[in-house]
């Protein structure tokens, strides 16, 4: 399992990982136009304060009969 790494850590490119703010888990991902991480929680994406985001994981793996293979 995974364990939680410090939000400094975290990938600035757009892509979405877990992230531990406000005493919860949400899915976020950096927004480089605005340079703060934004959350999605219901279908839109809302801005988090930076201060409270703590820390960050990777998302798991898609279920293996999920996954898609990679096209070349």
């Amino acid at each position: 399992m995974n364990e939680w790494r410090p939000i400094s850590t975290a990938p600035r490119d757009e892509t979405e990982i877990l992230v531990w703010w406000s005493d919860r888990v949400a899915i976020a991902s950096w927004n480089l136009e605005c340079q703060n991480w934004q959350e999605y929680p219901d279908g839109d994406f809302e801005d988090i304060a930076g201060e409270e985001v703590t820390h960050w994981m990777p998302l798991p793996d898609a279920p293996k009969e999920f996954k898609r293979e990679s096209r070349r």
